[in-house]
């Protein structure tokens, strides 16, 4: 019975990103939100960037004047191009996913997983730099997952992440 109240009260997010594609599936709703990869800023009097609208939306945007479009994770190096842009997308587009008829949104477990990269590929940096985006995206707690593409009934959110902090070396 524990179980199914934490299940109820706690959703688990699968989040796939591509340099110019992000997927979002909540296991709440099943139903897969699939955006473009880029938000749409503008200039404030302050020197930052106002978030605007993410994903098509955002795209609808381009031709308005003071406009910005960031793709946050299009860049031929690293995996994250812009951080505070990747996580102002995944911050929106989550609070889409969990839209749900629920009386709460309580914060969901994130598996993120980068579509482009393999595991020889990704760096510890770029590691932390996927949990450090998930949580502050809003995420409970979070986990990297490298690998051939999971379907949300699958995902065991706790084996991935004793998974794969096994693979990435701490040192104290």
């Amino acid at each position: 019975m524990l179980k199914t109240l934490n299940d109820y009260f706690t959703a688990i997010v699968y989040v796939q990103i591509w340099k110019e594609q992000i997927k979002v599936t909540s296991s709440t709703s099943q139903t897969p939100l699939i955006e473009p990869a880029v938000i749409a800023a503008k200039d404030t009097f302050t020197n930052t960037k106002q978030l605007m609208s993410v994903g098509n939306e955002a795209i609808t945007h381009s031709n308005i004047e003071g406009f910005e479009l960031v793709y946050p994770f299009k860049n031929n190096k690293h995996l994250i191009n812009d951080f505070d842009a990747a996580e102002a997308l995944l911050t929106k587009l989550l609070s889409q996913t969990n839209s749900t008829g629920r009386l709460f949104k309580p914060s969901p477990f994130i598996v993120i997983h980068p579509m482009e990269i393999n595991e020889i590929d990704i760096s510890q940096v770029e590691y932390r730099a996927l949990l450090e985006l998930a949580l502050g995206a809003g995420a409970r707690d979070a986990a990297v997952y490298i690998g051939s593409e999971l379907l949300i009934e699958d995902i065991d959110f706790n084996q991935i992440k004793i998974l794969y902090q096994s693979k990435i070396p701490r040192y104290k």
